[in-house]
């Protein structure tokens, strides 16, 4: 995982898709499944251009069975909200790799996104001669 974090935030779109199997699916949040190395490419890309970014990944388990290895971990970014407006958010991911040869490629790599933080309720003013 630190190989595609290090590629994304570097924005070298060909290294992270690279790490990709031909037959990965992505599943982010609000967005349809994206299949194929070249149909995560045209995702990667629009995130890259919406102004997704420094990613950050971080491990917590890792198990491996023969060719397959599953990997998961919290990750945080930040998230466009609107224009030149980018917020904190953060997350869980889930990451299915197989050996392909001698390197391991993602087959299907998972976001499920924490909720945003709930704005603290505004404390009630009273007002003098209004409030009964």
């Amino acid at each position: 995982m630190q190989r595609w974090t290090l590629a994304y935030n570097a924005k070298r779109l060909e290294e992270v898709t690279s790490l990709y199997s031909n037959e990965a699916i992505v599943l982010r949040p609000s967005t349809l499944p994206v299949r194929g190395r070249a149909g995560v490419r045209e995702h990667l890309s629009g995130a890259i251009q919406s102004g997704l970014g420094e990613m950050q990944l971080d491990c917590t388990d890792i198990g491996v069975l023969g060719e397959i290895a599953c990997l998961s971990g919290r990750n945080r970014m930040l998230m466009p909200v609107a224009a030149a407006n980018r917020q904190e958010r953060t997350g869980k991911f889930f990451v299915v790799a197989r050996r392909e040869g001698a390197d391991w490629k993602i087959l299907a790599d998972v976001w499920c996104m924490d909720l945003p933080p709930t704005p603290a309720p505004r404390p009630h003013r009273k007002v003098s001669g209004l409030d009964t």
